[in-house]
């Protein structure tokens, strides 16, 4: 246990714990604003402040602080109690026993927290589980308070338990949580975030902090951001206390060392969760990004919530409103011995479930006669017929190497995001599999150079890594298609192209004309098409749109195009032209097909 000093005077403590000299802190002090806190002031000025917070604040009030909390001095009752548990995960605080021994020590991660709890009305604090704790064991309530570094409660907190993932970085684990598990005001409020976003069959859900500490809640839908009309925007302690919620529940991964600092992020971090109601099961691929915290008040976080229903085990090619030739030249590759086949397309494009429908047309082809594997992080959507492992990221060539020892028929991983995963697709469609995989490329043509790209990148590879050349990659390849998602009309409040208003249908064919002048596309006739009603419709949800179509482009790699492409790279040239040129069906062209059924707008078709 640390020792805290006796002064308490911030100015006297930062010196006292040799974070900086009394000259330094005077001479930051005279400049100190009336109305911040000086241990705000300082941290801004003086290295290493903002990580020492909390055993500032924790010496201020003269609190003990631990920075080790040792397993043995855990109140048994933690994981025997289980309202007791919960209460207590959900406020970050941790029962000891024996300080002294007629009375209860909790500790807190958070000061601001312990400063909540303990400020909070005495008979809510009486009837409490921390209250009733104290009754039942003849305790007095004069409860021993004191601060623990944070990572250290945590790993304690859920020590022995299944929910241990929650705190450490260990291999993938995703949790279940459905709406009835909902305990707390804030969690009855995320369930009801997430409830309502779910149906109106949003993609994304999107937490924007503002500078005064309050979170603004939005869901993108047909590809613009929308804002919840029936949820206000958070307090910055309902974000505080959702946040934390999150981070635990998704079992939240860091992409550095520092994670997180007496509560704070300091590095981007990502994690999982499947949201489960009654009527639908919703797989959670959340993101955190640290944003500005220039507050030691304040935790401000942007945060992004893909979501993807996991509801449905079979997805079909046909029902996903492709085209009659992307299914056929699909369904052409799925019959070859071996070939990598790349979907590809910004996020949020649907790629995946393509994918997923590619996985049910290789079982309508060949039945229960191939084995199917993939190799995904996370898991997104199960699916019937094929067998589905999670592996973390650095995990994929160890994994490869075993799949190939069980005689596949059909790979699938999830996404080409790094040399490893891009080595073992290669390696594997080399080796007589037909691989399935999605990469992250504007179009077509620029993807065999995206897929090059990661080849060639020796950043983080060790010693031992599965070594292919750009020729194994262009030899690998067999057919390209892109993809996006655009925004599908709705079909009672569709306006007329030549109905539309004069000046607003003249700029939209301005547009569309130097569209075709820029991208050297012949013009087509688009005046008996539609354009959208702004302000909608009941049927729409006063949006003007019902949902999205997907466009395709299809770049088959022939044998005559692979030669030529191995041409280009021994003479040390790439030329996309080339590539543009063997495309058979283009992104614009699927566009035009549903311009021209009054399916899609103009505006949308001009991706």
């Amino acid at each position: 246990m640390l020792q805290i000093p006796n002064d308490h005077r911030i100015g006297d403590m930062v010196v006292a714990f040799g974070l900086a000299t009394r000259e330094e802190v005077e001479l930051h002090a005279k400049t100190k604003p009336g109305n911040m806190l000086m241990l705000e002031h300082l941290s801004e000025r003086i290295e290493n402040i903002r990580v020492n917070a909390q055993k500032l604040l924790a010496a201020n009030d003269h609190l003990a602080y631990y920075d080790f909390v040792p397993a043995g001095s855990i109140h048994p009752a933690l994981h025997e109690n289980e309202p007791l548990r919960k209460f207590c995960i959900a406020r970050n605080c941790l029962p000891l026993i024996g300080y002294p021994s007629n009375c209860l020590r909790v500790l807190f991660a958070d000061y601001a927290a312990l400063k909540e709890y303990r400020e909070s009305p005495r008979l809510n604090r009486m009837t409490d589980p921390l209250g009733t704790l104290c009754a039942s064991e003849r305790l007095s309530l004069q409860i021993v308070y004191g601060i623990a570094e944070r990572n250290q409660l945590l790993s304690r907190l859920y020590d022995n338990e299944n929910e241990a993932t929650h705190v450490v970085d260990q291999e993938d684990h995703v949790t279940i949580w459905s709406d009835s598990d909902a305990e707390t005001d804030i969690e009855r409020l995320l369930a009801r975030i997430l409830t309502e976003a779910i149906t109106k069959k949003a993609s994304n859900i999107k937490f924007t902090p503002l500078h005064n500490g309050t979170v603004e809640l939005s869901y993108r839908r047909h590809g613009d951001l929308r804002p919840f009309k029936n949820i206000r925007p958070l307090s910055p302690e309902e974000a505080n206390e959702m946040l934390r919620f999150l981070h635990i529940r998704t079992s939240a991964r860091y992409t550095s060392s520092h994670k997180r600092v007496e509560g704070r992020l300091l590095e981007p971090a990502d994690g999982n969760l499947v949201f489960r109601t009654g009527t639908s099961e919703t797989f959670l691929r959340c993101g955190f990004i640290p944003a500005g915290n220039d507050s030691l008040a304040l935790q401000r976080e942007s945060v992004s919530i893909r979501l993807l229903d996991r509801s449905a085990v079979t997805i079909c090619l046909r029902d996903l409103n492709l085209a009659p030739g992307v299914i056929r030249e699909i369904t052409i590759q799925l019959q070859q011995k071996h070939g990598l086949i790349l979907v590809v397309g910004p996020t949020s494009s649907g790629k995946s479930t393509t994918v997923a429908g590619m996985v049910t047309a290789y079982r309508e082809i060949y039945g229960n006669t191939r084995n199917l594997l993939s190799l995904e992080q996370p898991i997104e959507r199960l699916l019937e017929g094929i067998t589905q492992v999670q592996v973390s990221q650095n995990r994929f060539e160890a994994y490869m190497a075993a799949f190939l020892r069980h005689d596949p028929n059909f790979i699938w991983v999830g996404e080409i995001r790094d040399r490893p995963s891009a080595s073992t697709c290669v390696r594997s469609s080399n080796t007589g599999q037909i691989v399935v995989s999605t990469l992250h490329s504007d179009d077509a043509p620029q993807a065999p150079n995206a897929l090059l790209a990661y080849i060639s990148n020796n950043l983080g590879s060790s010693a031992d890594s599965v070594i292919v050349t750009p020729y194994d990659a262009i030899n690998a390849l067999s057919l390209i298609i892109a993809q996006r998602l655009v925004p599908e009309l709705c079909p009672r409040c569709k306006i007329p192209f030549l109905e539309h208003e004069p000046n607003q249908a003249n700029e939209q064919l301005d547009r569309y004309r130097h569209y075709c002048k820029r991208n050297d596309i012949a013009e087509q006739d688009v005046r008996q098409s539609f354009l959208r009603k702004p302000e909608g419709c009941a049927h729409c949800d006063h949006e003007g749109y019902v949902g999205e179509r997907p466009i395709n482009e299809i770049l088959p790699i022939t044998k005559q195009l692979r030669q030529k492409l191995t041409a280009l790279v021994n003479a040390g040239q790439f030329d996309n032209e080339l590539l543009a040129q063997a495309r058979t069906y283009t992104l614009h062209d699927d566009a035009m097909r549903y311009v021209a059924a009054g399916v899609v707008s103009l505006a949308d078709a001009l991706i």
